[in-house]
């Protein structure tokens, strides 16, 4: 299973719903969190794309594009990536604990 910025953000917004559903008082976050939270997000797919037209622009052989600098730019978005999962693989954890736990 490939995991892609479209499942991960799909996913994020299921448990948002159901986070949202199942707490009848206000919601205590900030704004400025959800934007953070979205501005990394978009930042990570700036990054996927930008490595993907590094490896388009090797691949067609364009000039003032190095096969060392397009390797740069998808290390360091598979890093990114990574990243952002290993942080929804914990969130999801902390979520279903907290969903387990007796009131």
């Amino acid at each position: 299973m490939e995991i892609t910025n479209a499942s991960m953000l799909m996913t994020m917004d299921r448990l948002a719903t159901e986070a949202s559903r199942s707490n009848n008082h206000e919601n205590r976050f900030d704004h400025g969190q959800d934007n953070a939270f979205i501005n990394t997000i978009n930042k990570l797919d700036e990054s996927q794309k930008v490595a993907l037209q590094a490896k388009k622009d090797v691949i067609e052989h364009k000039p003032n594009v190095s096969v060392a600098d397009m390797l740069l730019k998808s290390s360091e978005a598979q890093i990114s990536m990574a990243t952002a999962i290993e942080i929804r693989n914990k969130m999801l954890e902390a979520y279903t604990s907290l969903s387990n736990m007796p009131i």
